[in-house]
């Protein structure tokens, strides 16, 4: 195997700063939720009576457990969080944008695959492992300021919305290959992933949606079994693939 277009692929993405980025995004998240979670009920009793805090707004809040503090980081890293993905997975993948940029590209590599599978694999792998280490932080968090949090559940957790990430990686490469510039690819996945999570309200197709598993992360820490999200793990593995060789084909043919 030819690890050359993955260093290279780190080297870029280590250039650019997306990958401290991506590790700086989801590590703020994980540490601030936890925060937010615990001292919230105490930051609204304190400024009742100023203007637009209402008396008794504390009171209405749920409860600090360790649950609702990873609940919170699944919650406040979500949407943000996968936007700032498929920007990272876009800037990589989006090469027919610009033709010279493409040809400079396509001439160093011997076939669409060898150009696609770097440019997925790297942004991808750095996703999931961002955002894993974000959980990580607000397990720590958590564990300092609420209560024990399950660090077996938690990973899972981790490791299913990670699957998620890789799942949505894949969806930017296939609509790169058709869309080529960075902007239309960017809205292209997210109305793509947005369609989705919507058909994920199917009870029919509820539990084999890839977007399901984004509940993972606080549903295994309050005991739900691993095995209620393996219809929507198995989907997503198998969507990963197809979408990936939709799109090698389809770098494939733009490149003739």
């Amino acid at each position: 195997m030819n690890t050359a277009p993955y260093r290279n692929e780190i080297r870029r993405m280590t250039r650019t700063h997306s990958l401290t980025g991506l590790l700086a995004f989801f590590v703020f998240f994980g540490a601030a939720s936890p925060l937010l979670t615990f001292f919230l009920p105490d930051l609204l009793a304190s400024m009742e009576g100023m203007e637009g805090v209402d008396p008794g707004m504390a009171d209405l809040l749920p409860e600090a457990t360790p649950v609702a503090a990873i609940g919170s980081y699944v919650e406040n890293g979500q949407t943000l969080g996968v936007l700032f993905v498929l920007l990272v997975a876009a800037a990589a993948l989006a090469l027919d944008g610009s033709p010279g940029r493409s040809t400079f590209y396509r001439v160093r590599v011997s076939g669409p695959g060898a150009l696609v599978l770097p440019r997925f694999a790297v942004p991808a792998a750095a996703a999931a492992a961002s955002y894993t280490v974000g959980a990580l932080v607000a397990w720590a968090v958590t564990l300092l300021l609420i209560g024990e949090l399950p660090l077996g559940a938690t990973l899972a957790g981790a490791v299913l919305t990670g699957l998620f990430l890789v799942f949505a990686v894949a969806v930017t490469a296939l609509v790169a290959s058709r869309a080529g510039g960075l902007l239309s690819t960017v809205g292209f996945s997210v109305a793509a992933l947005v369609l989705l999570l919507l058909l994920g309200q199917l009870p029919v197709v509820g539990e084999w949606s890839p977007t399901t598993l984004v509940a993972a992360q606080a549903a295994l820490p309050a005991g739900a079994p691993a095995t209620d999200f393996l219809p929507a793990a198995v989907s997503t593995l198998a969507g990963t693939a197809a979408l990936l060789a939709l799109a090698v084909r389809g770098f494939g043919t733009r490149e003739t």
